[in-house]
């Protein structure tokens, strides 16, 4: 077996390309590039688009042939290409059109100058053996500060977070004429399924400068019909600041709030409830039972006509028509679930994502944090658009009929509903996607106090053991459990 995976991979390496964007501060890629090829015994493409840029590229070619006179590495280049001119191994390519023309099987493609560490080689070779489509690894960035990244994401594909991945030689004739690295990668992922990009959590390159820009996510805004579920109980004025904020950002005709009232017992609950639902404003539904949080929004989504809901705690505050926003994504297909970067009045991070592992259960990654420290960490930034394990029912968007096919919030977890059923659309092949890009203030639990039941743990760890037994996949295993704030476990 050992023998025929070596075999496997020789094959691979016989027959592949890196191919880099000639672009931006020609100094630094000047520098760097002179190295990209020291010791990879694949085919160098160097892609410049414009006359000063193609001299440049060339100069990149004379850097890298150079290299000629390390007679070892010399050596090793010959055993691999098969071939005997250096030169041959270097080759100048005006567009995207060119990539038709790539030789070999698969070719790694750079949106930055790239050094590779030796193990990229040999994993690219085993993921491609393997029947890999994409692979990408972990890097290090110029600060030095390693980017430990989650398993493929699909909703992340078009931030820059993937500078160089390897990919089917096959595959690039759908690319061609792109205007950006950035674009030709974004494309790719979005062609295949998430089974054929192969993620190797091991920092295997650094980045030799930052990527050359990227390509933003799209802003969706469409006119969906939205049900906004608010339980409350006697906060009229964190209820009041909640509702206006919807009512203020939002169109009257694309949205209808429900007030879910638990066992409110004050005059002035009734007083501001009773004249809003008289006139329409708001619908409210009357509950006495124990406390849940999940049988309260229940309540009120069976209630809801929207093609949308969205659950949202009463002492969260919209600053935007961002809802909106997320009403749409959680509307495409695919979608289960989706949630919003949740501020602190302090401007801090509530809520950034949930990361199933936390804590022995699970809690919000960069809790706590500022969002200029959380830039700066060995993890992604709170303040893109990616995919998830779950988010907080303090803003959880998701369709109706995908609700109703669920069967809703499990009724037996008092506050930990919002978790399982991520889990659970997760499971039922959906996907869960946090939005950095639009923001919500969050008073957490000013109305109930922070903690979960003994009898909401026993049955959470049952269910991470059935939907997530693997550990969380949008996180990263050289990221400790124990810290919100992302801190590496070891790497080399």
């Amino acid at each position: 077996m050992n023998r025929s995976r070596s075999e496997a991979d020789h094959s691979f390496r016989r027959r592949a390309s890196l191919l880099v964007f000639v672009a931006g501060s020609l100094g630094a890629i000047v520098r760097e590039c002179g190295g990209l090829v020291s010791w990879l015994s694949w085919f160098l493409l160097l892609l410049a688009r414009s006359g000063p840029l193609r001299t440049f590229a060339e100069m990149v070619s004379m850097a890298a042939l150079s290299r000629r006179r390390d007679e070892a590495l010399w050596r090793r280049w010959n055993d691999y290409a098969g071939i005997d001119d250096f030169n041959a191994r270097v080759e100048v390519i005006v567009d995207t059109d060119s990539l038709s023309g790539t030789r070999g099987e698969f070719v790694t493609l750079c949106s930055a100058p790239v050094e590779f560490r030796h193990g990229w080689q040999e994993s690219v070779c085993r993921a491609m053996a393997a029947g890999a489509e994409i692979v990408y690894s972990d890097h290090q960035t110029t600060s030095g500060v390693p980017l430990f990244k989650p398993d493929f994401s699909p909703d992340l594909s078009t931030s820059c977070y993937l500078p160089f991945v390897a990919v089917r030689v096959a595959r690039i004739a759908s690319v061609a004429g792109e205007s950006s690295m950035e674009r030709v990668i974004s494309k790719l992922c979005a062609e295949v399924t998430p089974e054929q990009v192969v993620h190797v959590p091991e920092v295997l390159a650094r980045v030799c400068c930052d990527p050359l820009g990227s390509v933003a996510g799209v802003r969706r805004e469409s006119s969906v019909s939205l049900s906004v579920i608010v339980p409350s109980r006697d906060n009229i004025g964190l209820l009041e600041s909640c509702v206006n904020s919807v009512r203020r950002h939002i169109e009257a005709e694309n949205v209808e709030i429900i007030v879910v009232d638990h066992c409110s017992r004050e005059s002035t609950t009734r007083e501001w409830l009773a004249p809003r639902q008289a006139a329409g404003e708001i619908t409210v539904i009357a509950d006495g039972g124990e406390f849940s949080w999940s049988r309260l929004n229940n309540l009120g989504a069976a209630a809801a006509n929207g093609e949308v809901l969205a659950f949202l705690n009463d002492d969260v505050e919209m600053t935007s028509s961002g809802l909106m926003h997320l009403a749409s994504l959680a509307n495409l297909g695919g979608v289960g679930a989706v949630g919003p970067l949740l501020l602190y009045p302090n401007g801090l991070i509530q809520h950034a994502g949930v990361v199933i592992g936390f804590g022995g259960f699970a809690d919000h990654v960069y809790a706590g944090s500022s969002i200029e420290a959380a830039g700066q960490s060995c993890f992604l930034s709170p303040v893109i658009r990616r995919n998830v394990a779950a988010v907080t029912g303090a803003c959880l968007v998701t369709r109706r009929d995908c609700f109703n096919d669920a069967g809703g919030f499990d009724e037996r977890l008092v506050v930990a509903g919002d978790v399982e059923y991520c889990l659970r659309l997760q499971s039922r092949g959906m996907r869960i996607i946090y939005d950095g890009t639009t923001s919500m203030i969050h008073r957490e639990s000013q109305t109930r106090r922070p903690g979960l039941p003994a009898s909401d743990q026993k049955i959470m760890r049952e269910a991470i053991d059935r939907l997530m037994p693997d550990g969380d996949p949008w996180f990263n295993r050289n990221l400790s459990l124990n810290s919100r704030y992302p801190l590496a476990r070891s790497w080399q």
